[in-house]
């Protein structure tokens, strides 16, 4: 989010009977029928992202996409591009659980390819937190071995992730974390993801909330991380 467009966009939005545009008549298939490869390769406006965002997103995920620590709602400022655009398809398709994001991205406005990479964009280069919230069991290194163990391999030494979709986690809100691992470690992620379910289904409740107070000290989504 840019703070200082905000209000600008807010009125704009209000000037229109608070709707953004919707799909043309003319355009193809809902998400469900999409492929990532397909809508990966439609180019992207962010700006309309942003108005899209504005619309349906802020409510929950803050007015920066910073996200909400005690509600276990996630930061999406500064998150990798692909990953963004993959989790809001399967979210449109019911293949990722989340009923109220089912219902948001129903929207005619969001059910479609082109709003989807338009979002994606958008918060992948939106300016990130000013900082996450933090678990309070014992250190923050009590985690580390676990992380390197368990998780380094794919989101990277700092919690980064990839280009190719791999989320990045660093600096992640410490519940969100902490939900996630614990929906894995029960198997409740999908089986797409059986090799990390069963990795976190060999921790302890103890070593899953040490691991995710060690992320969210990462920094990689904080502002004090550049893009």
């Amino acid at each position: 989010m840019r703070p200082r467009r905000a209000g600008l966009l807010v009125a704009l939005l209000g000037t229109v009977g608070g709707t953004a545009a919707p799909p043309p008549a003319s355009a193809v298939e809902t998400l469900s029928h999409e492929t990532l490869d397909h809508i990966w390769a439609i180019t992207p406006d962010p700006q309309h992202g942003e108005i899209l965002y504005l619309m349906h997103c802020r409510a929950c995920h803050g007015n920066h996409g910073w996200g909400d620590g005690p509600r276990a709602i996630p930061a999406l400022a500064g998150q990798r591009e692909r990953y963004l655009v993959l989790q809001l398809t399967q979210f449109a398709s019911g293949k990722r659980a989340g009923q109220s994001m089912h219902e948001t991205m129903r929207r005619a406005d969001l059910d479609w390819a082109q709003a989807v990479r338009d979002l994606g964009s958008y918060l992948a280069a939106a300016p990130r937190s000013p900082g996450p919230e933090y678990g309070d069991s014992r250190s923050a290194s009590a985690g580390k071995g676990l992380y390197q163990q368990a998780c380094s391999g794919c989101h990277g030494a700092g919690g980064e992730g990839a280009k190719t979709g791999v989320p990045a986690v660093g600096g992640q809100h410490y519940r969100y974390l902490l939900a996630q691992l614990s929906n894995f470690s029960y198997g409740h992620r999908g089986a797409g993801n059986l090799q990390l379910s069963e990795s976190m289904g060999a921790f302890t409740p103890q070593q899953l909330q040490d691991l995710a107070n060690y992320v969210s000290h990462l920094g990689y989504l904080t502002a004090d991380r550049p893009p």
